[in-house]
């Protein structure tokens, strides 16, 4: 299993910039744990041309902070899928096995 920070994570939205400027055209999401105040930090900018950027920026934390369980579900999937020599060239098998490797930085 890969080292990443133990979940669950958090959600913190916020108005401003990452150098701290406020300002209603850009929103924040952090990333964090109860136990670690920064995991990661998403931005995004509201502009004429993005005007669903906040919305896509929202999907993108969730995504984000369901990482760790996302991970864990997937390595559970992955070690079923091995225990069936039926699906041992399977595409959900390469499938899992490639987005595993991808998060362990293989």
């Amino acid at each position: 299993m890969t080292k990443h920070t133990e979940g669950p994570w958090l959600i913190r939205e916020s108005r401003g910039d990452s150098r701290g400027n406020a300002t209603d055209s850009c929103r924040q999401w952090v990333i964090d744990t109860d136990f670690k105040p920064f995991v990661a930090l998403l931005e995004e900018w509201k502009t004429a041309g993005n005007p669903d950027a906040w919305e896509e920026g929202r999907a993108n934390a969730r995504l984000i902070a369901a990482a760790p369980e996302l991970y864990e579900a997937l390595a559970a999937c992955h070690d079923l899928l091995l225990m069936n020599p039926r699906y041992e060239n399977g595409r959900a098998m390469r499938m899992a096995a490639a987005a595993l490797d991808k998060a362990e930085g293989k």
